[in-house]
């Protein structure tokens, strides 16, 4: 029994480097799963490019790291630039060329333009090109249909009960005083697509910004239980 302490710090000595390889091995993981996910191009391809680092395991490190790759990454996605790219890519997915023809073709003709090109659809081109579809919808009476009632009362229950903060801002947007069947009919069209698709953008991030921070602290307790057993 003498024995007792020193052999349970023996077999703690033992487990710890193992620990280490599991908690590398998540981390790996994480880092190909956003590599692989819906988030925006450029956390995807700053996540690829620590998974294919020579640094190994110091590289997914480094990058889930406060002030790391990830972060680096994140803020690129504030730039105007990068804004003005997603805003696009947004739109086109999001109007359909059924619903909003002109959105749509405008859009996807921005996303092939240049840096200019983006920032003058998300400052008037889109609204112009809105403009064009209303007024194309609001002259075709032959497929103009009046909002039913409980279509109103659908949206409305959104606007109060859905999870998301960006539908249900959309959907307020499409009831508020003063608007019409047309408000109400673009929110079918493409609001509820767009709310719904930020939403799952920010979901998204949400929970990559929590594995991040969550791999990064279970390094640090594996590094500072390594350094107590020496």
């Amino acid at each position: 029994w003498a024995d007792a302490p020193g052999t349970a710090r023996a077999v703690a000595a033992d487990e710890t480097p193992a620990l280490s390889a599991l908690a590398a091995e998540a981390a790996r993981n994480e880092v190909l799963r956003i590599a692989k996910s819906g988030l925006p191009a450029e956390l995807r391809t700053s996540a690829w490019n620590a998974l294919r680092s020579t640094l190994g395991d110091a590289a997914i490190e480094a990058w889930l790291a406060p002030g790391g790759g990830y972060d680096l990454a994140k803020q690129r996605l504030r730039d105007t630039r990068t804004r003005n790219r997603l805003f696009c890519e947004r739109v086109a997915a999001t109007h359909t060329p059924e619903f909003s023809p002109q959105v749509n073709a405008a859009a996807r003709t921005a996303l092939k333009g240049t840096d200019p090109d983006r920032a003058a659809f998300v400052s008037t081109g889109y609204e112009r090109a809105q403009q064009r579809d209303r007024e194309v919808r609001a002259a075709d009476t032959e497929h103009q249909q009046e909002v039913a009632a409980r279509e109103r009362d659908f949206v409305a229950a959104l606007a109060a009960t859905d999870p998301g903060g960006e539908v249900r801002t959309a959907a307020q947007w499409a009831l508020r005083p003063g608007a019409t069947d047309a408000d109400v009919a673009e929110f079918f069209g493409y609001g509820w697509a767009t709310g719904a698709t930020l939403d799952l953008e920010g979901h998204r991030l949400r929970i990559a910004d929590g594995e991040t921070r969550r791999h990064h602290a279970l390094t640090l307790l594996l590094r500072k239980a390594l350094a107590a057993e020496e």
